[in-house]
């Protein structure tokens, strides 16, 4: 077993933003590597964690959120009991509460959600509790552009991977779906919001079911975006282009 001085150093190195970009990822990859080899376990990393995740310094917390956060994402492949994924999918949740850790909530939630039924998965239940209160307590257009984008996938995700439980969310899950994207204008926020949308059409698919009441609200805020006016600066990341966007507008509205 790796010495907790070693483990701690690393955790430090991170979390401290005097320290470069660098040395912030070479520490992330040497836990991640602890970790995956299994010098440590999930478990003990986050008992050695705990005072970076809990303490009252803001920036601290929301560094040492987003360190176990990233840990996981790179942890995709490895297997992890259901109770420590239940753990850990619970604090992740509770911390989408918390806007200065909400970063490395948001892809915290997102590195649990997408993890393959072989290697562990969170549980219908979890996933509808990561769903009822990123309802219930996201503001999304009043966050910035990456943290909307992060919102946007983890949206997606629990559509596509957990449908019948988002769905019992009713009005809830579509309010605060045309909410979230009423206003957008980031490109490619707006590629995630429309297949949202359309994800949404294909979950509610009687005309006179729940979706009914919020239809009209749904066409008013697909109409906004007719025609597609876009263009990219010079030197602007063209990943999300116009053609793209258009495409997907017209898949929803139809």
């Amino acid at each position: 077993m790796a010495e907790p001085s070693e483990l701690t150093q690393h955790i430090e190195s991170y979390v401290d933003t005097s320290h470069s970009q660098t040395q912030q990822a070479a520490s992330l990859d040497s836990i991640t590597s602890l970790v995956k080899n299994d010098l440590i376990t999930i478990e003990t990393l986050v008992k050695e964690m705990e005072m970076y995740l809990t303490t009252t310094d803001n920036v601290i917390r929301a560094r040492g959120t987003l360190l176990l956060a990233e840990v996981l994402g790179r942890l995709a492949s490895k297997p992890l009991g259901s109770a420590i994924i239940h753990s850990l999918i619970g604090f992740f949740t509770d911390r989408l509460a918390d806007w200065r850790a909400l970063r490395g909530a948001l892809v915290g939630c997102l590195a649990l959600l997408r993890r393959k039924s072989d290697v562990g998965v969170v549980s219908a239940t979890d996933a509808k509790a990561v769903a009822e209160v990123y309802l219930k307590t996201l503001q999304v257009q009043s966050l910035g552009q990456h943290d909307r984008k992060l919102c946007f996938q983890l949206l997606e995700c629990v559509l596509e991977c957990y449908p019948n439980e988002v769905a019992s969310l009713d009005e809830l899950l579509l309010y605060g779906i045309c909410e979230a994207v009423d206003g957008e204008k980031d490109p490619h926020c707006l590629l995630l919001a429309f297949d949202i949308i359309c994800a949404l059409i294909r979950l509610f698919p009687d005309p006179n079911g729940s979706l009914e009441n919020f239809s009209g609200e749904l066409f008013e805020t697909l109409s906004s975006y007719f025609p597609i006016h876009f263009t990219h600066p010079k030197g602007e990341d063209t990943d999300a282009k116009r053609g793209d966007l258009a495409r997907a507008l017209m898949v929803c509205h139809n």
